[in-house]
């Protein structure tokens, strides 16, 4: 009990002790930003009783910091003086605490614009399926662009924002799930709309189909007659079973360009080029790859 006594009687006593304090940095104007998290603990020397240091020690205090008079070097680069504000942070503390000096008088940070801009996202999706399934439709992001906002610096060098890689295997249902940003941990100072999106698509089981469409030539100038061998192309195509009924020969625009031979004479053969197709259609293969032609005048 005497050793309890006298331990509380030495900690009423008056020490001088450093202890950390956090600092929260106050007052910034509304179209000026912190560029980088700037210095953010610092040590000082204090004067008070035992029980308010030992509290110190335990519990890092955390005191606002008034930039309204920080001081511009160049460029974005500012400082403050510590000492110019010890009566601000000394106020902050417990009542007999005195502030007797700062390990670290002065304080650099970066201040800048602010700026803000929408950007879009980018999926990184590895999906495989179930035999004979397959997605039959495109893959919807949900926001597919998101607003963010912060220093120009950053923000100039933003184009778009990933999302983490998502791996999906086996799939035989609609994809309907969320998956977060790629957001780098390292700059604080960014503030995103979201920071995660969703995706969705609907899976269906893939069925094959095939339609035989007349060869159709373009650009062939008035004066020339195109004979094709052969003169009708197969269009073998998967697409959802819901949909397959969906698909006839307008589903498809396929076509081979004279322009093919007009740019290199020594061409015997014209390739198909397929200049649109059915929303539900997921591949094409056109039988044959490509087609012989016999030029006549007119």
């Amino acid at each position: 009990m005497t050793t309890i006594i006298w331990f509380l009687i030495e900690l009423s006593k008056n020490y001088s002790s450093t202890v950390e304090l956090k600092i929260d940095y106050k007052n910034l104007s509304n179209t000026q930003i912190l560029q980088e998290a700037p210095l953010n603990r610092v040590d000082v020397v204090l004067k008070s009783s035992g029980f308010n240091l030992m509290g110190y020690q335990l519990f890092s205090k955390k005191v606002a910091l008034d930039l309204t008079d920080a001081m511009h070097i160049r460029g974005d680069k500012h400082f403050v003086l510590l000492s110019n504000h010890q009566l601000e942070i000394e106020n902050q503390l417990a009542a007999g605490t005195e502030l007797l000096r700062f390990n670290t008088d002065t304080i650099f940070f970066e201040l800048g614009a602010t700026i803000s801009k929408k950007v879009p996202i980018e999926i990184q999706l590895d999906a495989s399926y179930k035999l004979g399934y397959n997605l039959v439709s495109d893959v919807h992001i949900q926001p597919d662009s998101i607003l963010i906002i912060g220093p120009q610096k950053y923000i100039d060098t933003i184009r778009k924002i990933m999302t983490k890689r998502l791996v999906i295997t086996d799939i035989f249902e609609n994809i309907n799930t969320a998956v977060a940003l790629q957001i780098n941990p390292e700059i604080t100072t960014i503030s995103y709309a979201a920071t995660k999106v969703n995706i969705s698509g609907v899976v269906e089981k893939i069925t094959e189909g095939k339609l035989t469409i007349p060869v159709e030539i373009i650009n062939v100038p008035f004066q020339v007659h195109i004979t094709t061998f052969p003169k009708n192309i197969d269009i073998v195509f998967q697409v959802g079973l819901s949909n397959f009924n969906k698909i006839n020969e307008k589903s498809f625009d396929i076509v081979f360009d004279y322009n093919e031979y007009l740019m290199d004479s020594s061409v015997v053969y014209l390739n198909p080029v397929v200049r649109a197709k059915s929303k539900w259609v997921r591949s094409v293969e056109i039988k044959p790859r490509k087609v012989e032609f016999l030029i006549q005048k007119k």
